[in-house]
């Protein structure tokens, strides 16, 4: 706590200085890093003493130092995640303290720079997941966030650590409730961030990490209740998404993480009352989805996920009428 409060002293001490700014969020960000108790109150510690509106201040400040963007934004990064009871507020605290649209210009500013683009997908991420995410907060920004995130993608295309937090931030973003979720799947779609998932899958696919969130995100944008839905299935599919959800399982198939959001995916492209349903089911038996799915439910039994995953997908690909979809209610 000693340490936090000589930080923030400095910061307060020091608003002008981009040098003391940068090396304040970075001694924050290194505080709050661990994904454990000891991180997350930390990171509480860092909320109670002030530290948010130091960093958002920070920011404002010195938007032309990529070094502050990095590290303010992997502070918030932190903050933003967590397991603890509080991790919800911290979230909406920093929504409410208007992060998003800092973080977005800072994408912007800085395109070329990798570290801050990771970090700023990775703080999009955090800011748009669980329970009690702040979707409102961010749907303010949305679309622009989504732009930004998949110009991340088209810049750094050899960048696995960027693909990976891209990939999640547009999941994350795309599990909203509603109105809102439709709106943000077609904005992802928009921005064209489907060709660069599919890129960022042939390119890595020997990371299960970004073959994981690459599947949860296409899962995501196969979903939904609105009327365009399948329209995006059959995007993804002509895209050559089935082939690379396959390929995936194939190459990780110790992977619970991977095995389960791929065979989401494999179930909500081939969902659908189109016209061209039966033919992405048929795509995917083809591919060998059919064994492979199978091999993962009794590989991961232990998982109950997994094994719905599982069963949803067998059910899309065994019925030709099924309309049903993992994530329609979400």
């Amino acid at each position: 706590m000693a340490l936090v409060l000589e930080t923030i002293a400095a910061m307060q001490a020091y608003p002008a200085s981009a040098g003391v700014q940068a090396s304040a969020c970075n001694a924050l960000c290194n505080m709050t890093t661990a994904s454990d108790a000891h991180g997350d109150a930390r990171a509480q510690a860092a909320v109670d003493a002030g530290a948010l509106p130091l960093i958002i201040a920070a920011m404002r400040t010195h938007p032309d130092s990529a070094s502050v963007q990095e590290r303010a934004i992997g502070a918030l990064r932190n903050f933003s995640g967590g397991i603890d009871a509080q991790h919800g507020a911290r979230r909406q605290a920093v929504a409410d303290a208007a992060a998003v649209p800092l973080i977005v210009a800072a994408m912007h500013k800085h395109l070329a720079i990798a570290a801050v683009q990771e970090e700023a997908c990775a703080a999009l991420a955090h800011i748009a997941h669980g329970e009690f995410s702040p979707r409102d907060a961010l749907g303010a920004m949305a679309v622009g966030a989504i732009t930004r995130i998949v110009k991340a993608m088209q810049v750094h295309p050899g960048n696995s650590a960027v693909q990976e937090a891209a990939c999640g931030a547009l999941w994350n973003i795309t599990l909203g409730v509603g109105a809102s979720r439709n709106a943000c799947m077609q904005a992802t779609m928009s921005a064209g961030a489907l060709p660069r998932i599919i890129t960022a899958m042939r390119a890595h696919s020997d990371s299960a990490e970004l073959q994981e969130k690459a599947c949860d995100v296409l899962g995501s944008i196969a979903a939904g209740a609105d009327a365009l839905r399948d329209r995006r299935r059959q995007a993804a599919a002509a895209a050559g998404a089935l082939p690379l959800v396959i390929a995936a399982m194939r190459a990780h198939p110790g992977k619970a993480a991977v095995q389960e959001a791929a065979c989401a995916a494999l179930g909500n492209i081939t969902a659908g009352a189109d016209a061209q349903r039966e033919a992405r089911a048929q795509a995917a038996v083809d591919a060998g989805a059919l064994p492979l799915i199978l091999v993962a439910m009794r590989a991961h039994w232990m998982y109950p996920s997994v094994r719905l995953a599982g069963r949803f997908a067998l059910r899309q690909l065994e019925e030709p009428q099924g309309i049903c979809s993992w994530l329609c209610c979400g």
